[in-house]
């Protein structure tokens, strides 16, 4: 039997939620129980590894936005599961909508309901689509958190670790070689996350992880 594969998500907000990543319930069980980065299979309608991030980000995460990942939209990091026989790609989803969870449609002035079809084409969703999405997100739950919070969070889940590590140190090459658009606010997100309140660097994850789990 082969490997499943996998993708998922580091999803930040540098304007909105600095220092912190998105994270979700780790089941439909709640949010109470473990949280992990938003992923999922990689589905065969999925054009890519990089399509199937984003889309599980919407789905579980409620966030729309762009995907970003190595020159060649390259996953961020590879990580192997060999007791779960999954691989897993992480890519970065940079927020320009977080969806709001109540279901209320408010009603648009008349000069308003141009730029509100506009808005749902952007989504690129039927209203249906995102009822659903929401309804997910309403379950499972999702929380911005800093670095040291989400390690605590993972629950000692190695893999989380590994692939929250794995990326950070694959954006740090991105933001070095300024091989992307968003370079600016990409450093900014990343200095934002590696500096705690006083301006100090955080510690490295895997220490964190054992100091919250002692």
């Amino acid at each position: 039997m082969g490997y499943r594969h996998r993708a998922a998500c580091l999803v930040l907000s540098p304007s909105t939620h600095p220092g912190e990543i998105l994270l979700v319930g780790s089941s439909k069980a709640g949010i109470e129980t473990r949280c992990v980065l938003p992923a999922g299979g990689i589905d065969p309608e999925d054009i890519s590894a990089a399509e199937a991030a984003r889309r599980e980000a919407r789905e579980e995460a409620g966030v729309e936005g762009k995907v970003i990942g190595l020159p060649g939209l390259r996953p961020l990091a590879l990580i192997t599961d060999t007791k779960k026989m999954a691989k897993t790609q992480v890519f970065l989803l940079l927020v320009s909508r977080e969806i709001p969870l109540s279901t209320k449609v408010e009603e648009e002035e008349d000069n308003d309901v141009i730029k509100n079809e506009e808005k749902k084409t952007v989504i690129g969703s039927a209203n249906d689509d995102i009822e659903e999405d929401v309804e997910e997100v309403k379950i499972r739950g999702r929380v911005w958190v800093s670095l040291s919070k989400a390690a605590s969070m993972f629950g000692g889940k190695e893999s989380q670790i590994l692939c929250l590590s794995g990326a950070l140190d694959a954006l740090k090459r991105v933001v070095k070689e300024e091989c992307s658009d968003d370079e600016e606010l990409l450093q900014r997100g990343l200095d934002a996350l590696l500096k705690n309140k006083d301006g100090e660097k955080r510690e490295d994850l895997h220490t964190i992880q054992l100091s919250t789990s002692t």
